[in-house]
């Protein structure tokens, strides 16, 4: 999974159900892989299906174990050209500002935590990251 970020300093969401704490939830792009692929090829995959590009700077953050011992892989792309999401791949995702992730964060939004990891990780490093 990978949380985008724009050159205008927005960041890609997806909205999905209700959280637990009772509003929309948010998740940013990835899929589970398959065995022998390539983790940073099938995010970049699923990113030029949504905006039709995976152009940006490509940061590798980490790995965790996840459920029944399937490995997960943390990226973030940054300056990533503004294009909007295709209509017909990426129905829910829109682009907030850096600030809006930075509260979902605290109010319940990421209710998975490898993608609060994700995010938090991907805010840590952004000042430093050029």
């Amino acid at each position: 999974m990978a949380v985008v970020i724009n050159q205008m300093g927005n960041a890609l969401v997806f909205e999905g159900g209700q959280s637990h704490a009772g509003v929309r939830s948010w998740h940013v792009i990835g899929r589970g892989i398959e065995e022998g692929e390539n983790p940073i090829k099938a995010v970049q995959h699923e990113l030029s299906q949504c905006l039709g590009h995976d152009q940006g700077y490509w940061i590798y953050l980490g790995s965790y174990e996840g459920c029944q011992g399937r490995v997960g892989h943390l990226f973030c792309a940054k300056d990533v050209p503004h294009t909007e999401p295709l209509p017909k791949s990426c129905v829910q995702a829109k682009w907030v500002p850096l600030h809006d992730l930075r509260l979902a964060l605290l109010d319940g939004r990421f209710s998975d935590m490898s993608i609060a990891a994700n995010v938090a990780l991907t805010l840590f490093l952004l000042p430093t990251v050029s």
